[in-house]
């Protein structure tokens, strides 16, 4: 898609998200790193999640869009409704797993009976 100066940036998600994430990552680096480097990687916390809101808000310009968590809980609910109908009525098991049965494995040169070996050459 191309650059559209019209379409809306989200700029509520994109703000929570780079706050949540700081308010995360911040305190594990600053925890996890020694105390000369710090005051680094708090910075570093902050300017990368502002580098995260501008990328954020030019793909939103080329029309980037990501799904929120209610949107994909929303799709795979109705991939499952429409699995269960097209499996018949809705009860969820295939006719090859209700039984238990299981066909065995198609026979090979090696799981194939012993008497109906064909005698082989002997040296």
């Amino acid at each position: 898609m191309a650059w559209d100066a019209s379409r809306p940036i989200p700029w509520r998600r994109l703000l929570i998200e780079w706050a949540l994430l700081t308010a995360i990552a911040g305190p594990v680096l600053v925890a996890l790193s020694k105390p000369e480097q710090r005051l680094a990687n708090a910075i570093a916390v902050v300017v990368g999640g502002s580098f995260y809101v501008a990328m954020g808000a030019v793909l939103a310009k080329f029309g980037y869009q990501r799904k929120s968590l209610r949107q994909l809980r929303a799709e795979t609910a109705a991939r499952e409704a429409a699995k269960r109908a097209a499996a018949g009525g809705g009860s969820g098991r295939t006719s090859g797993t209700a039984t238990g049965h299981r066909p065995g494995p198609a026979p090979t040169r090696r799981t194939t009976p012993k008497g109906t070996r064909s005698p082989g050459s002997r040296r």
